[in-house]
């Protein structure tokens, strides 16, 4: 993986994150522990899951603390 992980793009709205969240999944089935961290397809799912991660983070914070306190 990558040390530097920052990124001068982000996910500007709920479609972008929902289209990105749909091609997360097809990668997963594409993706093994075996694939090597040169594939296309592993870089791929390593940056679009740093950016879901960075936009949960920002956008679904307060729907996680409400659920802890259920």
């Amino acid at each position: 993986m990558r040390k530097d992980k920052s990124y001068s793009i982000c996910l500007k709205n709920e479609i972008e994150y929902n289209a990105i969240m749909a091609r997360i999944d097809e990668l997963v089935e594409i993706v093994r522990e075996d694939t090597p961290q040169t594939d296309r397809s592993y870089i791929e799912l390593d940056i679009l899951t740093d950016l879901v991660v960075t936009y949960e983070e920002e956008h679904f914070r307060i729907r996680q603390n409400i659920r802890l306190l259920w």
